[in-house]
């Protein structure tokens, strides 16, 4: 059976209100969305995300580093990093996260070989740019 996937972005287009989601309850298999949830009422996409998936449903998010140049170059409405999803309420109350994964800025292959020696994980909480972006994958909790 194949999966039905919903990539949300012209739906979330404009929308500084709440998000309301023009799909039936327990549409899709995983929902995709990447810089768009930086602009709108993160408790209603997360009430809606939730309500459109399937139990056990996946939503996957990409967003700039925090310590990207690209998180400060455009103004993103939110500033994300790991750390404020696995502690945020609204998010935590309809979705567990199962996967984290960190893309390599280019700019870190050009590191003084001294710093190589540091894993990147660590490096990204000292210096900038070592990061480009993070992608979570997270399981929706059907109440």
């Amino acid at each position: 059976m194949s999966q039905k996937t919903l990539v949300l972005k012209e739906q979330l287009a404009g929308c500084r209100d709440k998000v309301k989601l023009a799909y039936t309850d327990n549409s899709f298999d995983a929902v995709e969305v990447s810089r768009e949830m930086h602009f709108v009422d993160l408790d209603s996409l997360f009430v809606e995300v939730n309500r459109i998936l399937v139990a056990g449903g996946k939503f996957k998010f990409r967003f700039p580093h925090l310590s990207s140049r690209e998180a400060f170059e455009i103004w993103n409405g939110h500033f994300f990093s790991e750390k404020w999803f696995q502690e945020n309420l609204a998010f935590n109350r309809h979705f567990r996260i199962q996967k984290i994964d960190r893309q390599p800025n280019p700019i870190a292959k050009e590191l003084p070989l001294w710093l190589k020696i540091f894993p990147k994980p660590v490096l990204g909480k000292f210096l900038m740019n070592i990061y480009s972006s993070v992608s979570v994958t997270a399981e929706n909790i059907k109440q």
